[in-house]
C-alpha cells in the first residue's frame, strides 16, 4: 500500500485530511482501502470515500476509535478499529506495580495481553454496551 503524505498545515484539519484523501481515491481507482492513525482522520476518510463516490468499493480501517466510527462498524461502512484499551495499557499495570510495592503482592509472571484490541461486525455490539456503560 501507499502512503498519502500531508503537508503539516493539515494536522488536525479534518476538512483538508478528507479533500487530499477524496482527491487521492478520485486520481487513482485502484484503492481499495483506507487506513488511518486516528479516529478523527478515520471521520475525515469517511466522508472522501462518501464525497469520492466510494462507499462499497472502499473499506475503512482505523488505529483509534470514536463513536462515529463505532456506529460505521455498526452500519457496515467501516471494516474496523484498533481499541487501544487504555485501562489495561495504563491503569492495570499501575495497580498491579502498586500492589506489589504495598501489600507485597506478585506481580503476574505470564504476559498480560493488553491489546490493542480489534473491533468489527463480530463485536462490534458488545463493543458498544462496554460503552455505554462506560467501560471502554
Amino acid at each position: 500500500g501507499a502512503q498519502l503524505p500531508l503537508p503539516t498545515t493539515s494536522f488536525g484539519d479534518a476538512t483538508a485530511v478528507a479533500e487530499a484523501i477524496k482527491a487521492e481515491l478520485i486520481k487513482d481507482d485502484t484503492i481499495d482501502g483506507v487506513i488511518t492513525i486516528s479516529a478523527g482522520d478515520a471521520d475525515s476518510a469517511a466522508i472522501a470515500v462518501d464525497q469520492a463516490g466510494k462507499a462499497g468499493k472502499t473499506l475503512l480501517g482505523s488505529f483509534d476509535m470514536n463513536q462515529a466510527g463505532l456506529d460505521r462498524i455498526k452500519a457496515g461502512t467501516q471494516a474496523f478499529a484498533i481499541d487501544q484499551q487504555p485501562y489495561l495499557q495504563s491503569f492495570l499495570a499501575v495497580s498491579l506495580l502498586a500492589s506489589a510495592i504495598d501489600f507485597g503482592t506478585d506481580l503476574p509472571v505470564f504476559p498480560v495481553l493488553t491489546g490493542p484490541g480489534i473491533v468489527d461486525a463480530s463485536n462490534i455490539d458488545a463493543t458498544l454496551t462496554g460503552v455505554s456503560k462506560g467501560a471502554r
